[in-house]
């Protein structure tokens, strides 16, 4: 089965991404309590997914669900490969 992906809203998550990544750095996508030492928090990368989807309605497209969650995967893909590169560059 083919995936659909919507390539508005990840360029738009990606944006927002990289803006919200220089203004409040890796740290803020975090979560700040829970049982794994080192873990994002959902309802940050949910912010961006939504926030880009709220920009892809306003040009007049609505995201399907499928195009939504691969946005999703996209950016928590992103964030991780982020923090590993953090992690290596402070020596852990």
């Amino acid at each position: 089965m083919a995936e659909l992906i919507d390539l508005g809203l990840i360029t738009d998550s990606q944006r927002l991404l990289k803006k919200l990544l220089d203004q409040k750095g890796i740290r803020w996508f975090m979560a700040g309590e829970g049982s794994r030492l080192i873990a994002l928090d959902k309802a940050k990368i949910d912010l961006v997914v939504r926030t880009a989807e709220r920009a892809c309605v306003r040009r007049g497209g609505r995201p399907l669900a499928a195009a939504r969650e691969h946005c999703r995967r996209q950016v928590r893909r992103e964030l991780i490969q982020r923090l590993a590169f953090a992690m290596l560059k402070t020596g852990c």
